[in-house]
């Protein structure tokens, strides 16, 4: 039988840690100016090493998927949105 407060528990940890590294993994995506391809493809590689890695810690792949899933593009993607406007769109390095 599971156990709904151990699963609560996952869902929630899942959903912050997917939440801020989605905040990090967008951001650096935006000032490195990646394309919408790569931009994708680097994001589908978070939700899979979070998946991997924490359905063999926890158990339960389908939960951890959607969750880090949700976490990743869906909330990270709607606050990257409001907070991009304060990101410099590249870096320039200054020599003096």
């Amino acid at each position: 039988m599971v156990d709904i407060t151990s699963i609560s528990v996952l869902v929630v940890g899942v959903l912050i840690g997917a939440t801020l590294a989605g905040i990090i993994a967008h951001t650096m995506n935006y000032v490195a100016a990646v394309d919408d391809g790569h931009h994708w493809a680097i994001l589908f590689g978070y939700v899979l090493v979070l998946t991997v890695g924490m359905t063999i810690e926890y158990g339960h792949p389908v939960i951890v998927a959607i969750t880090s899933f949700l976490g990743i593009f869906v909330i990270a993607g709607r606050i990257f949105d409001r907070i991009k406007k304060r990101l410099p769109h590249e870096i320039t390095i200054r020599q003096e």
